[in-house]
């Protein structure tokens, strides 16, 4: 009876074990599902980290290209300011050249001009001089025809 007794203690100690054991089973099969499912939302968490993570790479990456192109307007813009600056510039000397051009030829009309009225002028005295030896010239003809009146009417007298 004895080893029936040690039997049953034995047989009630492993069915103890066993009931432990399942209780220690479904604790870890617990533990381990929620390990699990920890993994799963952290696995999400790294996949929407990953995909927050690209898509800030993809708006750097265009802010770089529209940084680029900024870059490119701005160099196009400036090299467009200098050859406006270049043509202004061009454009004053050319205005300046023409300018001066203009004053010499005002200068030049107005000497000729100054020329043109001294040589009217001369041409007008000598016109005058003409006139009064013209007039003197009547004025002795008209008294040598006189004389010769005289002359003759004293002759037929």
């Amino acid at each position: 009876m004895g080893y029936f007794l040690v039997f049953r203690d034995v047989k009630k100690d492993k069915e103890e074990d066993d009931v432990g054991k399942e209780e220690v089973d479904e604790e870890k099969e617990e533990e381990d599902e929620e390990k699990e499912e920890e993994d799963e939302e952290n696995e999400e968490e790294d996949e929407e980290k990953d995909e927050e993570d690209e898509k800030n790479k993809e708006v750097g990456e265009e802010k770089d290209e529209e940084g680029e192109e900024k870059e490119e307007e701005d160099e196009e813009n400036e090299e467009e300011d200098e050859e406006k600056d270049e043509e202004d510039e061009e454009k004053k000397e050319e205005d300046e050249e023409k300018e001066e051009e203009d004053e010499e030829q005002d200068e030049e009309k107005e000497e000729e001009d100054e020329e043109k009225e001294e040589e009217d002028e001369e041409k007008e005295e000598e016109d005058e001089e003409k006139e009064e030896e013209d007039e003197e010239k009547e004025e002795e003809d008209e008294e040598k025809k006189r004389r010769m009146r005289r002359k003759t009417r004293r002759m037929k007298i």
